[in-house]
């Protein structure tokens, strides 16, 4: 009687490390560490091949982005190459991580990418650090549309005759109409320009000058009753973007393009977390000025000289009481954007 004996094959133990969160799974093997977001082609393939611990080599290919192009981007002519991850704007590293991973998803998928191509282009002309890292990030919070060019539409609140709602009698405009309290003229076709010295760069000053743009409800909210209108913005002319939580950014350039015709829900003209956050600065909410404040929030329609009121009512006593009280708005608030 013959008898066969089979000897157990050897498999050989993955050696990569991981660790999953909400948006994006980071994995180091070979000595290299690579964070894959959800919005990559690879993501969902990366996790399950994880979950049956893949070998080694299958896990390798899967941390190498997939995406590789070289074009030249309209208007400005920038050649701009992404290849295995690395974005370069005429041979220059591009390290905005973000974007990089925008970009990747649209070539990997055969989405188009000219926008997206034409923003890098841009932005990478922008001579500040800060400006180039947070632009994309915001413009993205915020939902703003880019446009085929590489530039980005906001919007502005302004007066119902179109001048800005406060002026500045110390800086002059290279362009634009200005009035003798220093406001600015915001008709759809106006091009309004600052020297670029003129516009604060410090984040940390949150209401500063500048030329502003912010998210459609902060328009909304800053109008007043007023009007809203729709700015494009070059990524090139931003400045700077305020640290605190307002829904706005400093530039030194925009084109009013058109009036924002559609109003919102009336649930967007109520007193917004940020409206509140601007008002309230560093103070911190007492139970009685917290029940005021969340009770001008709620509020059908706009009401600032409540809000204004309850704020002055704050006391200094407590730093975390009143992030505490605007953060149970945070999702709210964000919803509202999604949906202007």
């Amino acid at each position: 009687m013959n008898t066969t004996t089979t000897t157990p094959t050897a498999t050989t133990k993955p050696t990569y490390g991981f660790i999953l969160s909400t948006d994006s799974i980071t994995v180091t093997l070979r000595g290299k560490t690579v964070t894959v977001r959800k919005e990559h082609l690879n993501y969902t393939d990366l996790v399950m091949a994880i979950s049956r611990s893949a070998s080694d080599d299958e896990i390798a290919s899967l941390m190498t982005p997939t995406a590789s192009i070289t074009t030249w981007a309209a208007l400005s002519g920038a050649k701009v190459s992404l290849e295995n991850g690395v974005l370069t704007i005429n041979g220059r590293v591009f390290d905005e991580p973000v974007l990089v991973d925008r970009l990747t998803y649209a070539l990997t998928n055969k989405l188009p990418a000219d926008a997206l191509v034409n923003f890098a282009a841009n932005i990478a002309l922008n001579p500040s650090a800060s400006a180039r890292k947070d632009a994309f990030r915001y413009i993205e919070a915020h939902n703003l549309p880019l446009t085929m060019d590489g530039c980005f539409l906001g919007y502005k609140g302004v007066c119902a005759d179109f001048w800005s709602r406060h002026g500045n009698t110390s800086i002059v405009p290279l362009r634009g109409h200005v009035d003798e309290q220093g406001r600015l003229f915001n008709a759809p076709g106006q091009i309004l320009t600052l020297d670029r010295g003129d516009v604060d760069d410090k984040s940390g000053n949150h209401c500063s000058t500048g030329l502003h743009v912010g998210s459609r409800v902060y328009a909304t909210d800053w109008a007043a009753g007023g009007k809203v209108v729709i700015v494009k913005v070059n990524p090139r002319d931003v400045v700077t973007i305020p640290t605190d939580s307002v829904a706005k950014l400093r530039c030194c350039e925009y084109e009013v393009v058109a009036e924002c015709e559609a109003d919102l829900p009336d649930k967007f003209a109520k007193v917004s977390r940020s409206t509140i956050s601007c008002m309230a600065g560093d103070f911190v909410a007492e139970n009685q000025a917290a029940d005021d404040l969340r009770a001008a929030y709620v509020k059908p329609a706009l009401d600032p000289d409540e809000v204004r009121a309850a704020v002055e009512r704050i006391a200094v006593t407590d730093p975390d009481a009143l992030a505490e009280f605007l953060g149970q708005y945070e999702e709210e608030d964000e919803d509202d954007d999604d949906d202007s």
